[in-house]
C-alpha cells in the first residue's frame, strides 16, 4: 500500500503496487463498519456485483477478501479524474461531452441488462481515463432488479442526483 487516495463514511480506499509494478486499488471496509451487519452485507453485495460484471466502461475488480474481519476487494487503478471536473472545468469539448454521455449510456446499459440498478450515478462515481474512457467505479448502493421489485430496499443515494420520485 502507497498511500490513502480517499474514504467514505464506510470504507477506505488505497493505492497499492504489486511487486511487478503495476498499480491498483484497494477497496477496505473500515474497522468502525465491520461491526454493523447491515453495512457488512451491504459492502459484500457491491462487491459481488461489481466482479460478476464486466464491462470496458466499468472498473475491473481482480481480487477479494477479509482482513482482520473487514471485507475489500482489489480494482484496477484508474488514472485521470472523476467527472466532478465537467461541472468546474468551464468550457469543455463538445467531442468530450458525447464521449463521456457515450460511454456511461453503453455501460449503464449493460448493468441494466444484467438485472442491476445503480441508483447513485454522480459524476463523484465515474471517472474520465487517461486514454479517453468514461467508467462507472462505485455500487455501494447497486441492488439487483429482484431486491428492487420486491421492495426489499430502502431509499438511498446521494440527494441531488436522486431521482424526483424517491425524493
Amino acid at each position: 500500500i502507497t498511500k490513502l487516495l480517499g474514504w467514505s463514511g464506510t470504507s477506505l480506499i488505497y493505492r497499492a503496487e504489486h511487486d511487478n509494478g503495476d498499480g491498483f486499488v484497494i477497496k477496505l471496509l473500515a474497522e468502525h463498519t465491520a461491526a454493523d451487519v447491515e453495512a457488512k452485507k451491504r459492502f459484500e453485495r457491491e462487491m459481488h456485483i461489481m466482479s460478476e460484471l464486466n464491462h470496458p466502461n466499468l472498473i475491473q475488480i481482480y481480487d477479494h477478501g477479509t482482513y482482520r474481519d473487514c471485507p475489500f476487494y482489489v480494482m484496477e487503478y484508474l488514472a485521470g479524474k472523476d467527472l466532478r471536473w465537467l461541472v468546474h472545468e468551464g468550457q469543455v469539448p463538445g467531442a468530450t461531452i458525447l464521449a463521456v454521455a457515450k460511454g456511461l449510456a453503453e455501460v449503464l446499459k449493460y448493468v441494466h441488462d444484467n438485472a442491476v440498478v445503480h441508483r447513485d450515478i454522480k459524476t463523484a462515481n465515474a471517472m474520465w481515463t487517461r486514454d479517453k474512457k468514461a467508467k462507472i467505479m462505485d455500487f455501494g448502493l447497486a441492488k439487483v432488479v429482484e431486491e428492487v421489485r420486491n421492495h426489499t430496499t430502502v431509499v438511498s443515494g446521494t440527494p441531488y442526483y436522486m431521482s424526483p420520485e424517491q425524493t
